[in-house]
Order: C-alpha cells, then sequence, then structure tokens
C-alpha cells in the first residue's frame, strides 16, 4: 500500500510542497521511496541562485532604486521653494518713460474703425539674481500696461517680455527700449489718458514644483499727450 507522508523540514523551508508517496513492505516495515521523487516535480518552480542573481535582476533592481531617489529628491526641491516670496527678493527695480506718442489709425486685422495706437520707450534697471536658486530653471519677465477708459473700467495689455536663464547675465539695464508689442486700444482711451500704470511681472519656471507669477515691487505711471500725431513714431 502508499502511504503520503509529508516532510515537515520541507514545509517549513518552501511554500509550495508536494507530499511524497513512499511504500511500506508489511513483511520488513522497510519503506522504499516511490518511483516518482518531489524534487524532479518541484524543481522547476524553486527559483535558483543562478535566476535570482542575473544581470537583468540586479540592473532592474538598481533602476527601480534610482528612481526611487530621484523622485523623492524632485518632492525635496519642489517642497523646499513652495513658500518662498519670490518678488521681494528682487528689489531697487528702476522704470521710466522716455517717450510717449499716440496715433489715431484703422487696425485691419480687426476692423476699418479708427482705434488709437500708443508708442512708448521705456528704461528698465533692476537685477534678478536673487530669484535664482536651486529650484529655479528661467525667468519670464513681461511688462503690462493698466489703464482706465470709458469704454472699460480695466485694460490690461502686454508690451514687453523677456527670458533670464540659469546662466546668463541676470542684470537688465535698458535704455530707450521699444516696446515688443503693439499698445492698442478698442477704441479711442488713450489720448490725453493720465493714467497709464505700467507693472513688472516675474514668472519663475522651476525644475519641479508650482509656477509662481509674482509683481515685481515697480510701478510707473505716465500719460498721453493731447494731441495725435501724423508723421511716423
Amino acid at each position: 500500500s502508499l502511504v503520503a507522508v509529508i516532510d515537515v523540514q520541507k514545509i517549513l523551508g518552501n511554500t509550495s510542497v508536494l507530499p511524497e508517496f513512499v511504500s511500506y513492505d508489511r513483511c520488513q516495515q522497510t519503506p522504499t521511496k516511490s518511483p516518482t521523487h518531489h524534487s524532479d516535480i518541484t524543481a522547476h518552480l524553486i527559483p535558483t541562485r543562478e535566476t535570482m542573481n542575473t544581470l537583468l535582476s540586479r540592473t532592474n533592481a538598481i533602476f527601480a532604486f534610482t528612481l526611487s531617489v530621484l523622485a523623492a529628491l524632485t518632492l525635496i526641491c519642489a517642497l523646499s521653494t513652495t513658500f518662498k516670496a519670490y518678488n521681494t527678493s528682487v528689489k531697487d527695480v528702476k522704470m521710466s518713460t522716455t517717450k510717449k506718442l499716440v496715433k489715431n489709425v484703422a487696425d485691419y486685422s480687426a476692423g476699418r474703425e479708427r482705434n488709437d495706437l500708443g508708442f512708448i520707450s521705456f528704461n528698465l534697471d533692476a537685477d534678478f539674481a536673487p530669484a535664482f536658486d536651486w529650484n529655479t530653471k528661467q525667468l519670464f519677465l513681461y511688462m503690462t500696461a493698466h489703464y482706465k477708459t470709458k469704454a472699460n473700467v480695466l485694460n490690461q495689455v502686454v508690451l514687453w517680455d523677456h527670458i533670464i536663464q540659469r546662466g546668463e547675465p541676470t542684470r537688465l539695464s535698458l535704455k530707450n527700449q521699444h516696446t515688443k508689442y503693439y499698445f492698442w486700444d478698442d477704441g479711442n482711451g488713450l489720448k490725453a489718458n493720465d493714467n497709464i500704470t505700467l507693472t513688472l511681472s516675474m514668472n519663475v519656471i522651476p525644475n519641479a514644483g508650482l509656477l509662481p507669477i509674482s509683481t515685481v515691487p515697480s510701478i510707473h505711471s505716465f500719460s498721453f499727450p493731447n494731441e495725435y500725431i501724423t508723421k511716423n513714431a
């Protein structure tokens, strides 16, 4: 007769154990193993040292560990500058206007009606080095004109922008700089307007984290003339 005997030592050492069949001789009471051995059945199910320590397995473990470390460092870098006030770090910003003209021309891209078109030149002197830290990749600066007209309570027009990348000179010293974009009004609200305000904003592009937009503490106000110009500006 055949009796199923389970080796306790194999159960403790392996999670997948099949019973080993042995036969007993009724006369001699001497157990003899059956031709089908347990080791032959489960040999292909147990990982060997050769399969666990292959080059591919070691490379996969190192790669997974490296990604985990980089993710943790990226999170720490992002959190370290989350609450930093970049707008107060840049100081002593000087901004002024040197030329202020206004024309009344037709904007054919929008229609045939005549609208006010402003022309200004400005001076800007500022050092943006304090805005660069270990998490700053580049700065995006842009100048905006804010004014009020009879048609609109608030008008905002972006006139100029500039990018400062890491490693480039951080100090700007501009003289008689022309605007990069047209100063169009959707009506006739620029002539004799004495409440034009220029503000300089800064968008910090980080290596990791949020994209904070801050207004640099520098405001300049000026007035447009009371008459249109007819010659080219």
